[in-house]
């Protein structure tokens, strides 16, 4: 199997009895352990958790797997422990609720200490003592519509109280076997601007129905049962007065006062923030990855980046939130009553740079390639902790396609895919996918689709992805155990075959990319189908079918002699009495898609070839050239552009075509976005693709 099985000694999966299906609720698991020799701490849940020794931060977690499957973490704790008593808290929360960054299941947490094989302490038995962290707020908004819920805590009225526990259903224990995460501190950079804040009872709220009044349909609290909407009330606090400043901490912020504070760049992790409190205040951190018009919109992502912390008057905090986050800058507003500020900053959750061992360095003329490399590194550590994540910010989800670039970078950064295998084995695991169709698989997963959305072109993209890792790792037993995934992929695809051979009014969210081009997929989309004929090549590849194979051929010579248009491929056929008539618009992407799954050629199709090298790019905007041809975005139609010159050797042009594209975002945020514009995450982990490229062009070598 591609994953190892694993047992606890005695732990059994427990929590507060009669909530485990509760929204949004918080507990805290202590126990007591004496000596400094050496102890382990196994552990796992169905949602996150943080381990203190000490009062210190020794891991956060779990790591994510499969419908039905939880991975366990094994902490060795002798270099946290000390002689005499020590403190072993988890700090756990149960969401219970849809999400794309945490499966719904009921909550539980399994935990177990040993010290020399004998068991100190089992959820389920024995030397756990249990409370109930009142402090958290529970009903809160949504976070966003891809992540569970936003975070506000009272300390004021909040209290952390004794419960017991009851075992709850968990689920098949298997190994963690990834790197550990990061938890590098990293403390903000400088103080930007201070200013005044004054509450405004007329202005804009916010109008994302999954932030503050996604109720029950989206597993969340409906609008009139939240005890708190601090993304309401952020947003009626006018920041005003505003002063720049290159000061550092600490800082003292008297009432009704914020300042902003910024990062080295963009960063993941839990924001931390140790405040003197002088009176009662109301402490909120709003964040964001760049400044818009000077200041941080804390919406700008459609997620709810702000946290709310309600402190007492004459009390020291060291707050630390229980989500990583994302962020270059960070607002602090005290509302009420002066805090001084004594730190700020990040406890990164990322992959952890011991892991990198390609780390090139670059001369002072390639400065600019030399930053938009650490960019991507950035880009590749905060998106690959357990999985290969889209973005660390908004939704924290591992989808496909993404995958397929992230991949590659794992292997070239660390000579392993061991997030990469996490990853493809959390799909052959699961059995159930529903209310998927039969044979379909998830867009992205670990996740929740409850309203049974699914991206066709992406399960294609996991078969793809399947060939490349078996030929960076040889695992052939994943590849083996994919196989019953990949024909069910094949045959829920084949029942939208026309007498073609081509899919025609396919079901689902056809994604093509984020452009002219997602507007153009029915009835019979070419990029589609040229992927399909990839798909089929790949996987007659995979398990020797000469089936596949012969299809596959026949597929390509169809698309070739039904959507060429002059010059370039149209994008779609709509039908017309039963019969397919091009629609007669073509996009850059298309072009991109034709070549990538070889249904173009450089040699057949060599005037076409040409003029995407010389015609098209980051240029095309400033030259005007073919302005009939609808331009590609980032994701994905520029990275076939960048793959293609890779492939052909065009290296002046590929280099040229990467500074284009990157040097902006990398001057920007220090990390590498999913558009091509600031106008979602701009910490995308696909983009970190351009190491692959960069060391093509020899910029890999020390």
């Amino acid at each position: 199997m591609s994953y190892v099985k694993t047992e606890f000694a005695m732990a059994k999966p427990v929590w507060e009895p009669g909530r485990e299906n509760e929204r949004n609720r918080s507990l805290i698991v202590l126990a007591v352990l004496d000596g400094a020799d050496e102890a382990e701490l196994r552990l796992s849940g169905s949602s996150v958790y943080r381990v203190f020794v000490n009062r210190r931060l020794v891991w956060w977690g779990p790591a994510r797997s499969g419908k039905g499957f939880f991975r366990v973490d094994e902490i060795p704790l002798g270099g946290f422990l000390h002689e005499g008593e020590n403190t072993v808290a988890v700090e756990v929360t149960g969401y219970c609720c849809s999400s794309f960054e945490w499966m719904k299941h009921s909550s539980f947490l399994c935990a177990e200490l040993t010290r020399g094989g004998a068991v100190l302490a089992a959820t389920g038995a024995y030397g756990w003592q249990v409370f109930r962290d009142g402090r958290r707020l529970q009903k809160t908004p949504r976070f966003s519509f891809q992540r569970p819920f936003s975070e506000a805590y009272d300390h004021r009225a909040g209290r952390v109280e004794p419960t017991g526990w009851a075992v709850v259903p968990g689920g098949e224990w298997i190994e963690r076997d990834l790197p550990e995460p990061s938890l590098a501190g990293e403390p903000v950079r400088c103080v930007v601007q201070t200013g005044e804040l004054v509450w405004r009872a007329d202005a804009p709220q916010c109008q994302n129905a999954f932030l503050v009044r996604a109720g029950k349909k989206f597993d969340g609290f409906p609008v009139e049962e939240l005890e708190v909407n601090q993304v309401g009330d952020a947003l009626r606090y006018s920041r005003e007065n505003l002063r720049r400043s290159g000061a550092s901490l600490p800082l003292t912020l008297p009432g009704n006062t914020f300042a902003t504070l910024k990062l080295a760049g963009n960063r993941t992790g839990l924001l931390r923030v140790c405040v003197q409190c002088m009176s009662d205040c109301d402490l909120y951190l709003c964040f964001d990855e760049l400044l818009t018009d000077g200041r941080v919109d804390f919406l700008r992502l459609d997620c709810a980046n702000v946290v709310l912390y309600r402190l007492r008057g004459g009390e020291r905090y060291e707050l630390l939130t229980a989500e990583p986050y994302t962020l270059q800058y960070l607002d602090l507003l005290a509302v009420g009553g002066a805090v001084r500020v004594e730190e700020a900053g990040v406890v990164r959750i990322d992959f952890p740079p011991s892991q990198i061992l390609l780390r090139p360095r670059f001369s002072p003329e390639d400065e600019a390639i030399g930053r938009i490399w650490n960019a991507a590194v950035e880009t590749f550590r905060q998106n690959t902790l357990d999985v290969l994540m889209d973005c660390p910010s908004r939704e924290r989800a591992g989808w496909l396609c993404d995958s397929f670039f992230t991949g590659r970078v794992e292997h070239l950064l660390t000579g392993r895919n061991r997030v990469e295998r996490n990853f493809l084995s959390n799909f052959i695991m699961a059995k159930d996918f529903s209310p998927l169709p039969d044979g379909m698989i998830p867009m992205c997963y670990p996740a929740d689709h409850p309203d049974g959305t699914y991206i066709p072109n992406w399960a294609m993209w996991f078969i793809l992805e399947l060939k490349e890792y078996l030929d960076r790792t040889g695992d052939a037993r994943l590849i083996r155990e994919a196989k019953g995934t990949v024909y069910g992929i094949m045959e829920f695809l084949r029942r939208f075959e026309n007498p073609d051979g081509l899919l025609e009014r396919l079901k689902g969210w056809v994604f093509v990319e984020w452009s002219r081009s997602n507007e153009l997929v029915q009835d019979i989309n070419y990029p589609t189908n040229m992927l399909y004929c990839l798909a089929k090549s790949t996987a007659a590849a995979l398990y020797g079918d000469g089936r596949l194979a012969r299809e596959a051929a026949q597929l390509r010579e169809t698309i070739r002699r039904q959507s060429r248009m002059g010059l370039f491929f149209c994008d779609n056929a709509l039908l017309r009495d039963g019969a397919p008539v091009l629609s007669g618009e073509c996009t850059e992407s298309a072009q991109y898609y034709a070549f990538f799954s070889g249904v173009a050629t450089r040699q057949e199709d060599a005037e076409l070839w040409e003029t995407l090298v010389r015609d098209f790019g980051p240029e095309r905007k400033q030259t005007g050239l073919w302005k009939e041809i609808w331009p590609s975005n980032a994701f994905i139609g520029n990275y076939l552009r960048l793959e293609l010159l890779d492939r052909a050797g065009e290296y002046g042009r590929l280099r040229e075509n990467i500074l284009g594209y990157f040097g902006y975002m990398a001057q920007q945020t220090g990390t590498l976005w999913e558009n091509d514009t600031p106008t979602a995450s701009c910490n995308h982990g696909f983009a970190s693709h351009v190491l692959v490229w960069l060391a093509h062009l020899g910029y890999g070598q020390e």
